[in-house]
């Protein structure tokens, strides 16, 4: 099946052109799409007073993200994101489908460097441009920090070819640099350093131990770097048969994934997929690799050790989360590991029937990409996506649920929310979220109940008790309105939003004034409420009112020196 001629492939700038832009065209609609509702929040939105300052990149390498995570590369991306078009979605977009290219470059220069054909070097890179697991890299914001990672660990590896090949040191220099990078973009880029040994060790004894020494070295310069920052280990919970277990099951999702990208989901986990296909496709491959043997071993080895050592760290992280996800953007630079290991079979890959499978694969792929990726088209669009693929993961729905509260759909935030708590029964988010909307519909006591557990469970979090002193205020309810106005000038009075306090005052003014009024209406005789309602005349500055009222409150108790005092007093203050 020749849909390309051969001379196609000897133009390389031509080749170049045309693998940098049939992903970008596949990705195009991407850039206009809009941030979910998930990490953009706290990456960008939330983040901006950093991002919007330039003399804060010392801050983003001296703080985490997150409080676990150590990746300021990605921060200072995003910063020059930033700067380009700030808070808008556009760019963030634009400038992962930009880094997906220049990384589908970089592995095709590679496959070549690896001695792999033209033709095949070309239908490997397009197998990665295409490739629908990558989606979650690519039009997903978050992703980016992958992408970054692929950029730097595909340049590292590119130089550090081209270092054994010529010998010339500069190249080494170059690769050191991207190598660095690679650290401080994502933690798990440490072992690289074994795919990497394995490509020098057929060097000189000397070559290899320097190499190995300066590897070493600036490992060790970023683990004590990230140590005394981020105080975070790679978890174990539970029994460590059972994690083993579940790594196992990763491992094998993230093969079957690899080849065959279906069922895929913004959040997958294990219990959601099945691991036959990638117990099926490993067994294949090593009857493969035993029976056709590998081109070159070396080779193969490095991509199969680039698959291992960088899906290993987010395999085991998924293994012990309570969520147990394992998330398809950490699947974007093992995967080139993948292609590498195959490229290096003994096989014919310029078999009629190979060459016209790869092309409806290519196919296949780039539709079925195309067609998903509008999966993360708005937040409304992803939110639904993730509960479709998975239905027990509480935070589709809650984000949902916000959606429709700020679309005023009130009824359908509480459904959401009300899914959300029966997965996550005390999450104090979700119980503060659904009393905003439960006060909405018209169900006051209900969502004071919400409030209530929620400020509890919260550990008394002082932005859940400012909620709960507004629905007080809103709902009449005055006096505990003023009770939790007080509990906030106590605990945290910078929390009291503007106006507050004054409203809440003009409002329980109110309140005693209709209380006492009754009073008054009630028990007529009683002189002590009219002197009461005097003094809230005053405070509203309504003298001739409360002159009245001590006029009368005199006349009822003629013998209170006190009473008298307090209308002479204010008698003579009026003006004449």
């Amino acid at each position: 099946m020749q849909l390309v001629s051969d001379n196609f492939y000897s133009n390389k700038k031509q080749v170049l052109g045309i693998l940098f832009l049939i992903p970008v065209l596949l990705y195009l609609k991407s850039v206009f799409y809009d941030f979910t509702p998930f990490d953009e929040q706290w990456l960008i939105l939330k983040n901006k007073n950093v991002l919007a300052d330039w003399s804060n990149i010392n801050l983003i390498f001296s703080k985490p993200l997150a409080g676990m995570y150590y990746r300021p590369l990605l921060n200072v991306w995003l910063m020059l994101d930033f700067h380009i078009g700030g808070t808008s979605p556009f760019i963030y977009h634009l400038s992962s489908v930009v880094l997906h290219g220049l990384c589908v470059l970089l592995l095709y220069l590679i496959l070549l460097e690896l001695q792999v054909s033209k033709k095949l070097s070309f239908l490997f890179t397009l197998i990665f441009a295409l490739h629908p697991i990558h989606l979650h890299a690519v039009a997903w914001v978050p992703g980016k920090n992958d992408l970054l990672l692929g950029f730097f660990a595909l340049s590292a590896l590119l130089f550090l070819l081209k270092y054994i090949q010529s010998k010339k040191l500069y190249f080494f220099i170059i690769h050191f640099f991207f190598f660095s990078a690679s650290l401080f973009t994502k933690e798990n880029a440490f072992l690289l350093i074994i795919p990497f040994s394995i490509l020098i060790n057929s060097q000189k004894k000397s070559t290899f131990l320097i190499s190995l020494l300066l590897w070493t070295g600036v490992i060790c310069l970023w683990y004590f770097i990230r140590q005394n920052i981020v105080n975070h280990y790679i978890p174990v919970h539970g029994e460590l048969t059972n994690s083993i277990i579940k790594f196992i099951q990763g491992l094998f999702m993230a093969i079957g994934k690899s080849f065959l990208p279906y069922p895929q989901s913004v959040f997958p986990i294990i219990n959601n997929f099945s691991v036959l296909t990638g117990i099926v496709i490993t067994i294949l491959l090593v009857i493969l690799t035993l029976k056709n043997k590998l081109r070159n071993k070396r080779y193969g080895l490095t991509g199969l050790g680039i698959f291992i050592c960088l899906i290993a760290i987010p395999l085991w992280y998924g293994a012990n989360s309570s969520s147990g996800e394992h998330y398809e953007h950490r699947l974007y630079l093992p995967i080139i590991g993948l292609l590498i290991f195959l490229s290096q079979l003994n096989i014919n890959f310029n078999h009629k029937n190979f060459i016209k499978a790869m092309y409806i694969l290519l196919i296949v792929f780039g539709i079925k990409a195309f067609m998903r990726m509008d999966v993360y088209k708005s937040p409304l669009a992803f939110c639904e996506s993730g509960i479709a693929e998975n239905t027990q993961y509480f935070q589709f729905y809650f984000e949902k649920g916000n959606i429709m509260y700020d679309q005023k759909k009130f009824s359908e935030a509480i459904q959401n929310f009300n899914q959300a708590l029966e997965l996550q029964s005390r999450r104090p988010q979700i119980l503060h979220n659904r009393a905003n909307a439960l006060l909405e519909v018209g169900k006051p006591e209900e969502a004071i109940a919400d409030y209530n557990l929620a400020y509890e469970v919260s550990g008394k979090d002082p932005l859940i008790l400012v909620s709960r002193c507004v629905a007080f205020n809103r709902i009449g309810k005055i006096p505990e309105a003023e009770r939790d106005l007080k509990l906030l000038k106590q605990s945290c009075a910078q929390c009291i939003p503007p106006g507050l306090e004054e409203n809440i005052k003009k409002n329980f003014d109110r309140y005693q004034f209709n209380v006492i009024q009754k009073l008054i209406k009630e028990e007529p005789g009683r002189a002590i409420y009219y002197v009461n309602r005097a003094k809230l005349y005053l405070d509203h500055k309504m003298p001739k009112e409360a002159l009245a009222d001590l006029q009368k409150a005199c006349e009822l108790e003629p013998e209170n020196k006190e009473f008298q005092t307090y209308y002479h007093e204010l008698n003579q203050s009026l003006p004449r």
